[in-house]
């Protein structure tokens, strides 16, 4: 009887061990948790972003107000109406750029480039200072004489100089010598036709007649005949050279003072 019940003793533990799996006995199991059903997935309601409502924040296209260029209906407080005419003359294709300046040679040499009226305005100008006014007086006497062209080389025809001398000499005497005339000659641009008449007035009435015996010798030398002359129409530093060695040794020391 003894041996029965310690051979009973001894399979009970092992019954325990066989029914809680080792996990130390039934105390230690879980209950069964049912499955919750977490229904219709909830509405996010105001925290929902959805799709952004431009609305307000949109600029749109931005209003410039009075900053806003007028069309040309629309004469707003930017358009300033009609005013001066600022436009320049209509200059006929066929007269040369305008080239003047400040001085009545310089306005008077430029207008007698072209024939046309608008030409002589620009040339002249609108001033009414002392230049601009001895200008319009020699034009006003050139224009009405009856001796065709008024100039003759690159200075006043002996016709004009006897009909508008004292014209000319106002506007075309200056304080240089022979040699400033030629060296402003020297550096006359091509397309200024007005240019050489400028130079002659920069010299005195006494120093015009030396360039004058100056001018016609050098340019009737052969090299400047055979065309031996720059853009502007005056000779190459070689043919100048060569025409005052050979032609014009008097004239040249007469022109141009000892270095």
């Amino acid at each position: 009887m003894r041996t029965l019940m310690i051979a009973t003793l001894a399979i009970l533990p092992a019954l325990a061990v066989s029914c809680g799996g080792g996990g130390g006995g039934t105390t230690n199991a879980q209950p069964d948790v049912p499955q919750v059903d977490p229904g219709p997935p909830q509405d996010p309601g105001p925290t929902d972003p959805g799709t952004p409502d431009p609305g307000t924040p949109d600029p749109g296209t931005p209003d410039l107000g009075p900053q806003d260029v007028p069309s040309s209906e629309d004469k707003g407080p930017t358009d300033p109406g009609p005013g001066p005419d600022t436009t320049q003359p209509d200059i006929p294709a066929e007269c040369p750029t305008v080239v003047t300046g400040a001085t009545c040679a310089a306005k008077v040499a430029c207008a007698l480039q072209c024939a046309d009226e608008a030409y002589g305005a620009a040339c002249v100008g609108a001033a009414a200072d002392e230049a601009s006014q001895q200008a319009q007086a020699a034009l006003a006497c050139l224009e009405g004489l009856n001796c065709g062209p008024v100039t003759e080389d690159e200075w006043f025809s002996d016709c004009a100089t006897a009909a508008c001398e004292a014209e000319i000499d106002t506007c075309f005497t200056g304080a240089g010598i022979c040699n400033d005339v030629r060296k402003c000659r020297m550096a006359c641009d091509a397309s200024d036709p007005a240019c050489p008449l400028r130079c002659w007035g920069e010299a005195t009435l006494e120093q015009q007649d030396v360039w004058a015996a100056y001018w016609d010798c050098i340019m009737g030398a052969d090299c400047v005949e055979n065309g031996d002359v720059l853009p502007n129409g005056w000779p190459t530093e070689n043919c100048e050279r060569y025409a005052q060695n050979h032609y014009c040794p008097n004239q040249t020391q007469a022109c141009i003072p000892p270095q």
